[in-house]
């Protein structure tokens, strides 16, 4: 299957699975094995997890992350591995916005505090997601911020060799509040209209595009 110049093997590709493994963000033997044996059993795309953009992107303590120049060569490492099998990988960049800080589902998903090395949640609105505390609403300065994490965890990407880029943008996570009507109430030009609150998206795609080659893949994930 060819998607503009990149040429995946086969139609069989491995959807992105949380692994809850990483510590400061660095994928590490666990996901070198993780995403290895799908490789070498001749999967065409491997998505890794879905992976921070920041610290404070990551949904809990112990998501992967592509925010420094450590974590590109440690994502680098399992990127050779899966070339060597012939398969081809891409990483999801991903916000969890008012899903984010909390323990891994096992431990029930509850907020972690700042005491337990937890932050502050944020969303285009203060609207809570089911047991967690409301989140802060961003500033317009903020959310420009948040756009050049995502143009610059795509440059990481593009060192750290994958050939995919997909953007995170379901499941109630940063992007997803956004987009519905549900979450976001702004009252700005992020809010309201359809145009606006397609807005953070759009400007996120055109952040990525500046950085990620035309010629590569950039694919966006969305949910009802």
């Amino acid at each position: 299957l060819k998607i503009r110049d990149l040429i995946i093997p086969n139609r069989i590709w491995l959807s992105p699975m949380c692994q809850y493994s990483a510590i400061d963000g660095l994928p590490n033997t666990w996901h070198t094995v993780h995403l290895g044996k799908y490789a070498m059993g001749k999967v065409g795309l491997i998505m890794t997890e879905a992976s921070g953009i920041s610290p404070s992107a990551r949904s809990t303590l112990h998501d992967t992350g592509i925010w420094n120049d450590e974590q590109v060569d440690a994502w680098r490492t399992i990127v050779d591995f899966v070339h060597l099998q012939g398969a081809k990988i891409g990483i999801q960049l991903w916000h969890a916005g008012q899903k984010s800080s909390t323990t891994t589902p096992w431990q029930g998903q509850d907020y972690v505090d700042a005491n337990s090395g937890g932050w502050q949640a944020v969303a285009p609105s203060e609207i809570a997601f089911g047991k967690l505390p409301k989140p802060r609403s961003l500033t317009e300065e903020e959310i420009h911020s948040i756009i050049d994490q995502y143009r610059q965890a795509a440059t990481r990407s593009l060192k750290a060799g994958f050939d995919v880029v997909e953007i995170h943008g379901a499941h109630g996570y940063l992007i997803h509040s956004f987009l519905s009507p549900i979450t976001n109430h702004r009252k700005d030009q992020y809010g309201g209209s359809f145009e606006n609150r397609t807005r953070f998206v759009s400007e996120v795609v055109k952040a990525i595009r500046e950085v990620w080659p035309i010629n590569r893949p950039l694919f966006l994930r969305t949910s009802s």
